[in-house]
């Protein structure tokens, strides 16, 4: 199993270089990118820039685990908008940034962007909509998995998540398991990962404070779910201005040392 941290813990690429390399040390052997921390407002995203970090990436011994915030600063798109072209447009460029990074998996979170407004029917248009932009993913070799968000108007919990994956029945689509979501909801675990494994997963606390700082027992969930079968990456998902480093550190230690 693959141990990743977003970088969205890194406040910019100082923070990042001074922390990675102790990091990496402690166990991380990926990253699980959001797009705009390397490419602000999109600017410069493109497959051939994607490539050359990539490369820098595997020269340091780390490999992507997936992309996240893969709408982020792009409010026009919403999934059930009435023109939906130009989010397909978006997952085109999408699945070739994750091709070119070895990317398996796009995160879609985005509560705001899937709210389903007054959609007289939004389980249905989103599985049709979902399935289209999973036939974008699916020439990149990459996957997209929906998160559930605590409070979202669509889909709040694992469960819910779940039941879309299944009903979207499409191999380039599945679900992402985020512990916080999943803490929240109060839905048991293992008939979930017993129906299918998720795509990826978060190790998270709410509002994305450090592995310690919350009501969820980090180290216990990644235990049961690598004995339930999970060999996908889990991803310490971390937001840079809510932790502090050196406490950051241990406590990512001390997470993985209890879940072994």
């Amino acid at each position: 199993m693959d141990v990743a941290i977003s970088t969205l813990a890194f406040a910019d690429a100082a923070d990042e270089q001074r922390w990675l390399p102790e990091l990496c040390t402690l166990g991380i052997t990926a990253l699980e990118v959001a797009p705009t921390k390397r490419w602000p407002g999109w600017i410069n995203a493109t497959a051939e820039a994607a490539r050359a970090w990539a490369h820098e990436l595997t020269d340091q011994g780390l490999r992507v685990s997936a992309l996240q915030a893969i709408v982020f600063g792009k409010p026009e798109l919403r999934l059930f908008a009435d023109d939906f072209a130009p989010m397909c447009a978006h997952f085109e460029l999408l699945g070739a940034l994750a091709e070119a990074l070895g990317a398996p998996t796009l995160v879609f979170g985005a509560p705001a962007q899937r709210d389903p407004g007054d959609c007289a029917n939004p389980f249905a248009l989103a599985c049709e909509r979902l399935r289209a932009l999973a036939e974008r993913c699916a020439p990149f070799g990459v996957t997209l998995a929906v998160e559930p968000v605590a409070a979202a108007k669509f889909i709040a919990t694992p469960a819910q998540a779940l039941a879309l994956a299944q009903a979207v029945a499409h191999p380039n689509f599945g679900w992402h398991l985020d512990l916080s979501a999943w803490h929240a909801s109060g839905e048991a675990l293992a008939p979930l990962l017993a129906q299918r494994m998720p795509q990826h997963l978060h190790l998270s606390q709410p509002d994305l404070r450090g592995p310690l700082d919350g009501p969820v027992d980090l180290a216990q969930a990644l235990k049961s779910v690598r004995a339930a079968g999970y060999r996908g990456a889990a991803s310490f998902e971390i937001l840079s201005g809510a932790h502090a480093w050196p406490q950051t550190c241990a406590a990512i230690r001390q997470v993985l040392e209890a879940s072994r």
